[in-house]
């Protein structure tokens, strides 16, 4: 079986929008790591970096995907 390259994962983590090319490479990494362990543990390892680095942007900027407003207001619920 041939495995994910480190940049097929770090593309398939990082992509900001669904153009063609990105719905190609996600359909083949979620095939893949169907079926791979190893391969699904490396893009899990690589997503929970990568959504890290988001987390700690300024305050000013949207934070872990929600605005400000919509962060405050869940933190009160």
């Amino acid at each position: 079986m041939n495995h994910l390259t480190k940049e097929e994962i770090q593309q398939f983590v990082s992509f900001k929008t669904l153009d063609q090319e990105n719905l190609k490479l996600a359909a083949k990494v979620n095939s893949h790591i169907l079926k791979c362990d190893a391969c699904l543990n490396a893009v899990r390892e690589l997503q929970e970096r990568y959504d890290s680095i988001l987390c700690t942007q300024e305050e000013d900027t949207p934070l872990c995907g929600f605005e400000k407003e919509e962060q405050e207001e869940t933190i009160s619920l």
